[in-house]
Parts: structure tokens; C-alpha cells; sequence
């Protein structure tokens, strides 16, 4: 293994390490985690699954996000899998979130 390989399977392993629970892959780089994503103490974050994944489209889940510190990745990704956020398509890679409006986000997901 090269040292580009190593570090990613340490990032890697820091993130499992992080979310042990996480029902879904995380694609957010380690280095990353606490950039803040709002500064209010209440975000919903929403889930879109209208994906070809799926024969029809589903009821878009919405995931009630706070603190009463900045929000950021980590509070989020850890509030989400508290809530049991399940992503159940080949699109299980939470990438990011998208800013909808002042307190709206989507995750972002690929594969």
C-alpha cells in the first residue's frame, strides 16, 4: 500500500470509528467534520428519494437537526443516525448537505 492509500484507510478508519451506528456510508472527509453548516440552533435536513433506486418515487423524509452550538457535519451525521436515517438505494454515500433555504438542507448522496 502507498502512502495516498494509507491515509485514506486511517480516514477511513476514523470516520467508522466516529459513526459506528451510521446506517449509511459517510463520504465527508474526516478533516471536515466540524465545518459549520449553520449557525442556528435549529436546521431540518431533508431526504430525497426520488432516485431511479426506487420504482417510485418515496415520501422524502425530514430530520429535525439542533444545538445550542454551530451546527456542523459531525452534528448533523450524528443527529441523523440517532433518527435512524436508513438510506436503503445504490445512493448511500451522504456527500454533503445542500443549502435549500436559511434552514433547510438535502443531503447530498451518491454512489
Amino acid at each position: 500500500m502507498n502512502t495516498e492509500e494509507e491515509e485514506h484507510m486511517r480516514e477511513l478508519d476514523e470516520i467508522y470509528k466516529a459513526f459506528p451506528n451510521a446506517k449509511f456510508s459517510i463520504a465527508i472527509p474526516f478533516n471536515e467534520m466540524d465545518t459549520i453548516v449553520s449557525l442556528k440552533s435549529e436546521i431540518f435536513i431533508t431526504h430525497s428519494r426520488t432516485c431511479y433506486c426506487h420504482r417510485k418515487p418515496l415520501d422524502t423524509q425530514i430530520f429535525r437537526i439542533n444545538s445550542i452550538n454551530p451546527i456542523t457535519n459531525r452534528t448533523i451525521l450524528k443527529q441523523l443516525i440517532s433518527q435512524n436515517l436508513d438510506i436503503k438505494c445504490s445512493h448511500h454515500f451522504v456527500e454533503g448537505f445542500d443549502k435549500l433555504n436559511e434552514n433547510t438542507f438535502d443531503i447530498i448522496t451518491g454512489s
